[in-house]
């Protein structure tokens, strides 16, 4: 396994734990360069329990400040990226397969908390799990917390016994970080109502655990027979979301991988806003049309299978593929005069997403083919014509 040790009293437990097991450890530490000579204080630590055990060390040092600054994070959020993002760079190197860190019991009713007081469905009250993946990606490794029902106490109790010392991060006393407040503050507070408490929420993070399985199958099935994909686009039908019990759940779970849940506000208010309304993010743009609503990547040409017979001698120079530009003309193929293709799409009721996803086929002379659509009539078979060409969309798109 890869172990994640930091110095501290929970990464050392788990180590000197892992080692009586008899599992071979490669241990890894991140610094993040935040501490001054504390942080180098740390590593050295590190360096010198690894060689007393005989364990193989690997070291990292992260210009944290820059990389938060950089991807407008915060210094938790920056630190947590390059650290997950390393371990899994040394599996790879290293072929490891296991991601260990030593996250307990008190870390994960921290979460809770901090999810609950931020918001969150019930993916955020499950706090951490016990086992997933580094990343979203299923080749990733395995992210094990075997500590996750330990109790904090157990694991400084285990190092007393064991004589071994460990070194303390003086910001875990800074409350100004909500974390830390959580700890020191709220938590006190709680236990004088429910002395309990932290076992008690432990076991409901056990029990929200349980009900997020049959949530996800549940939901699952849901979407299946509720989301229709043709041609590179997602929808759900209006009628589906007006009449369902639970539309924001139904949406947020439709799109969770794609939009952050501080914009779920502006996605369910797309149900009941003026069609053409649109919500973006990355390379997703999520579209009011007349009955649905519908996602995809803007970017990424529409999939029609379509096929149109022109006359090959009316071709100007070499044809080629280009998405529309604004002020884009054609002559539809029936119609008199030309039109701007704006116009041409939305009097056929063609959503924002699939206009911006369409595709025509020009050559030096303008617009050939509207592909999925309509051909120029300048390039209309007659019967003058004497050569004629069959386009197929497939070979285009």
């Amino acid at each position: 396994m890869l172990l994640g040790l930091s110095g501290g009293a929970d990464s050392v437990a788990l180590l000197l734990l892992l080692l009586a097991h008899g599992v071979e450890v490669v241990a890894a530490h991140a610094n993040f360069c935040l501490r001054g000579e504390e942080s180098a204080r740390d590593e050295e630590f590190v360096r010198q329990l690894c060689k007393e055990k005989g364990v193989p060390l690997v070291v990292h040092r992260f210009n944290t400040r820059d990389e938060a600054k950089q991807h407008g994070e915060s210094l938790e959020m920056a630190a947590r990226r390059l650290r997950y993002t390393w371990f899994a760079e040394e599996c790879l190197k290293q072929h490891i397969d296991v991601v260990c860190t030593a996250h307990h019991r008190d870390d994960n009713v921290e979460t809770f908390l901090l999810n609950l007081i931020r918001g969150s469905g019930i993916d955020g009250l499950t706090a951490m799990a016990s086992e997933t993946r580094l990343h979203s990606d299923a080749s990733t490794p395995v992210l094990a917390r075997p500590l996750l029902n330990v109790p904090r106490k157990t694991l400084e109790d285990y190092l007393a016994a064991q004589h071994q010392g460990y070194v303390c991060d003086s910001t875990n006393s800074d409350t100004t970080f909500r974390r830390n407040s959580i700890r020191h503050k709220l938590l006190p507070v709680l236990r004088t109502l429910n002395p309990s408490i932290d076992h008690t929420l432990s076991e409901t993070i056990s029990r929200l655990h349980d009900a997020q399985y049959y949530y996800k199958q549940g939901i699952r099935a849901e979407l299946a027979a509720v989301v229709h994909r043709a041609d590179g686009i997602s929808s759900i039908a209006l009628k589906t979301l007006q009449t369902h019990p639970a539309p924001r759940t139904l949406l947020h779970a439709a799109l969770a991988t794609l939009f952050p849940p501080a914009m779920l506000p502006q996605i369910v208010g797309l149900v009941d806003s003026p069609v053409g309304r649109y919500v973006t993010h990355g390379d997703t743009m999520l579209v009011r049309t007349s009955d649905a609503i519908e996602w995809g990547n803007p970017a990424v040409p529409l999939l029609p299978e379509s096929s149109c017979s022109i006359d090959a001698d009316r071709v100007r120079g070499v044809l080629r593929l280009r998405p529309l530009h604004d002020g884009d003309r054609f002559r539809p193929f029936g119609l008199h005069g030309s039109k701007l293709v704006n116009d041409y799409l939305s009097d056929r009721h063609i959503s924002l997403l699939r206009r911006h996803k369409a595709r025509a086929l020009c050559d030096d002379a303008g617009i050939v083919w509207l592909v999925g659509y309509e051909i120029d009539q300048r390039v209309a078979v007659t019967p003058e014509t004497l050569h004629t060409q069959t386009l197929y969309s497939s070979s285009w798109l």
